[in-house]
């Protein structure tokens, strides 16, 4: 009942047509109602759940339940003191839920916590942290095999439970549309023998996973997060995203969008137009600039382009004489009567000489 509360919480917080979108008091409540008294009226060290080295898990379909609502729950070792790290953590290998509720973080470290062949994860933590941890990608871990016979004497392998990996991870489950049952393949009998068809394997749901850190953030880490069903997330913060892989519906994981560059592509062209703009009439001007042509004449034909004589360019640059000037030369010659009507008694008698 309480890990459903906790579940629901996170979908409606999740949940746009909800009643409850963004809220997640349900689910406090809740834990205050089972556990009555308060995480700091408890003394350190008494409500830590750590699992190390070895391993917890169920092999027949059956849930793990995981509590520490006044402490933390650590599952295996820091890398630099991990001994067969490959070996360990929390799983159920044919089915079955892993639920893990803490009031503080939630750390993996370098070991993994997954359920395999259909079942569901819900991890709450009231005021930590929950973190993938940094286990590696590579690393194996499988129990023996199992030879089985049917009644016809066939002898199959059975490969159940192969985990690869580390972190947190549901896992092989079947691929169902929305929250209906999967359809299993049918056995049908032989023809002539009685019985009706029977279902080869019993029914399953389409798994889904839970984490929830309303107060903290939720780190995928190295090893990563790995969803084979539905995926539903909230926290104050999600670190690295990009290492999470869900195959069926998301909620509450936030998009990373590519930046829009179209802003920056436009600039980048405009500023090209610009400068190709800027430099042709640059060039046209050039093309239009006018030629400078020196001439220097050497002569003009006939001779040596000198004088013939000295007295030739003073002939050349004398001028005739303007009876109509307002300066007039007289006493070179006879006085007409109008000129000498001009004169002054003195000039009369100058010129008389």
């Amino acid at each position: 009942m309480l890990f459903t509360e906790l579940k629901e919480t996170g979908i409606d917080y999740n949940g746009a047509d909800s009643l409850r979108f963004k809220q997640y008091t349900r689910g406090y409540s809740a834990i205050d109602r089972l556990f009555r008294a308060s995480p700091t009226q408890v003394s350190g060290g008494w409500g830590d759940v750590m699992v190390r080295g070895g391993i917890v898990q169920t092999q027949s379909g059956g849930n793990i339940s995981i509590m520490a609502p006044y402490g933390t729950v650590t599952v295996g070792y820091h890398s630099e003191d991990a001994k067969n790290y490959g070996q360990g953590g929390i799983i159920t290998r044919r089915g079955g839920d892993v639920r893990i509720m803490a009031d503080d973080s939630i750390d993996l470290y370098v070991s993994r916590v997954f359920t395999l062949q259909g079942g569901d994860l819900t991890m709450w933590t009231s005021n930590g942290n929950i973190s993938a941890g940094a286990g590696a990608k590579t690393s194996v871990f499988n129990i023996p095999l199992q030879f089985t016979m049917d009644n016809d004497g066939r002898v199959s392998v059975d490969a159940f439970g192969l985990s690869t990996g580390a972190g947190i991870g549901v896992l092989d489950a079947l691929q169902a549309s929305g929250d209906a049952a999967a359809k299993q393949p049918t056995w049908n009998p032989p023809a002539g023998t009685s019985g009706g068809p029977q279902q080869d394997r019993p029914v399953r749901k389409k798994s889904r996973m839970d984490l929830l850190a309303f107060r903290g953030e939720i780190n995928a880490g190295d090893a990563g997060i790995r969803v084979v069903g539905d995926f539903n997330i909230a926290a104050l913060s999600i670190l690295n995203a990009a290492n999470i892989t869900v195959s069926g519906a998301t909620t509450g994981l936030p998009t990373v969008l590519a930046p829009n560059i179209a802003g920056l592509t436009e600039a980048s062209n405009v500023a090209g137009s610009a400068a190709q703009t800027a430099t042709l009439p640059a060039a046209s001007r050039d093309g239009d600039r006018p030629s400078i042509i020196i001439v220097e004449f050497l002569g003009f034909g006939g001779g040596d382009g000198g004088p013939e004589n000295e007295e030739q360019p003073g002939r050349k640059n004398r001028q005739s004489y303007d009876t109509n000037s307002v300066f007039q030369v007289v006493g070179n010659g006879t006085l007409t009567p109008e000129q000498a009507q001009a004169l002054t008694d003195e000039e009369k008698r100058n010129s008389a000489r």
